[in-house]
């Protein structure tokens, strides 16, 4: 994955996203309404923290 990201960073590219997973979850975000994406977050990072 470190290859990757140096290749895109040597052809000029600034974001760099690896994995269609995540191109796929960068979509989904531009499309959905901001208030769910909120919650979403919220979720995730209450999940990470255990609680």
């Amino acid at each position: 994955m470190l290859g990757y990201a140096i290749k895109k960073l040597e052809q000029g590219k600034f974001y760099i996203v690896p994995g269609m997973d995540v191109k796929l979850a960068k979509i989904g975000a531009k499309l959905t309404p901001t208030p769910l994406i909120s919650k979403i977050t919220y979720m995730v990072q209450k999940r990470k923290l255990g609680n």
